[in-house]
């Protein structure tokens, strides 16, 4: 199951065909999910044990979208048994991927002083606290560079699909 941030990649990956290519469910909240959209994901990986995997932008916000989902939310912390779906794993942009995957400089925007600050909040997170996501984060502040989605596109339209065969399929996700 590929639960995605943004409705126009999800639109792109439907028409594309990602989901009989992959033979996977596509999901997407349209940003930050509601409660059904995360009860239903939930649901799928536990009665059906599907693999989650979460698709955001490369920013403090993006992140946290995935860590709803796989933590579930603050303010509805008290319902995590039921909304959070702890074996998610993300697949979404991270910093290091600007350089990785050389998504190209015209794609790549300045953080502002807002991201900065979600960016410092997160790694107070007790769900930030490996040492890939202190990593990552770590790195977004020291170089206050962040992606959307769409930068794969620098590649090619194809880009998306192989970046997420690559990250699913070779393992590249973070837990």
């Amino acid at each position: 199951m590929l639960v995605i941030e943004k409705d126009a990649i999800f639109q792109r990956l439907n028409r594309e065909g990602f989901w009989n290519k992959e033979s996977c469910l596509l999901i997407t909240a349209k940003g930050m999910p509601d409660r059904a959209t995360r009860r239903f994901v939930r649901r799928l990986n536990e009665e059906y044990k599907l693999p989650v995997f979460v698709l955001t932008d490369g920013d403090p916000y993006g992140w946290y979208i995935y860590s709803v989902y796989k933590s579930g939310s603050i303010k509805l912390s008290y319902e995590s048994d039921r909304l959070a779906t702890p074996e998610a794993k993300f697949v979404g942009v991270t910093a290091t991927d600007i350089r990785t995957y050389k998504i190209s400089d015209e794609y790549v925007i300045k953080a502002t002083d807002r991201d900065l600050k979600r960016a410092q909040e997160l790694i107070r997170y007790p769900w930030f606290q490996s040492d890939h996501w202190k990593k990552e984060i770590e790195l977004f502040l020291r170089t206050k560079k962040k992606v959307e989605i769409e930068a794969l596109s620098t590649h090619g339209l194809k880009f998306l699909h192989d970046y997420l065969t690559d990250k699913i399929h070779g393992n590249k996700f973070i837990d």
